[in-house]
């Protein structure tokens, strides 16, 4: 797990659970429903900056270094995210929530998707870290999902 996952919920919908939640009544560019949001693409992402919490677009595209180039990295283990060196800085400093109503595992021998929900089917959140990155001396962010066995 994770990766696919879904929000199905209508704009006014998600603006409704934000607004009851975090106190956020708008976010810039949302694109909802999505029924397949997949590596590499946008996310709703919420921080806390210490007194409030925003929220944003974010790529699912979390970049590691490794041999001199970037590779992309969508889930990482919480139970060891503190202690990789790709990972400790943003788990200090850089968490976020990732907004959610679903996601998908596959089923190894037929390749059939099952979509999981909460029995309520609400919104919901995943944990998640974040980071900023250099590519072709642009600055870049990235985000990615914190698993769990």
């Amino acid at each position: 797990m994770c990766g696919c996952f879904t929000i199905t919920k209508n704009k006014e919908e998600v603006l409704r659970f934000l607004t009851k939640h975090f106190n956020i009544d708008k976010i810039e560019g949302i694109n909802v429903p999505r029924f397949n949001i997949g590596p590499g693409q946008d996310i709703i992402a919420l921080i806390f900056d210490g007194e409030n919490y925003r929220a944003g677009l974010i790529p699912w595209d979390y970049k590691v270094k490794i041999k001199g180039q970037y590779k992309q990295v969508i889930n990482a283990r919480s139970e060891s995210v503190q202690e990789k060196y790709s990972f400790k800085n943003a788990f200090k400093d850089n968490r976020c929530i990732i907004l959610t109503d679903g996601f998908y595992e596959w089923d190894q021998q037929t390749k059939q998707p099952y979509r999981f929900i909460l029995k309520t089917n609400q919104l919901y959140f995943y944990a998640g870290i974040y980071d900023q990155f250099k590519l072709d001396n642009k600055k870049v962010f990235g985000s990615l999902i914190l698993t769990t066995e």
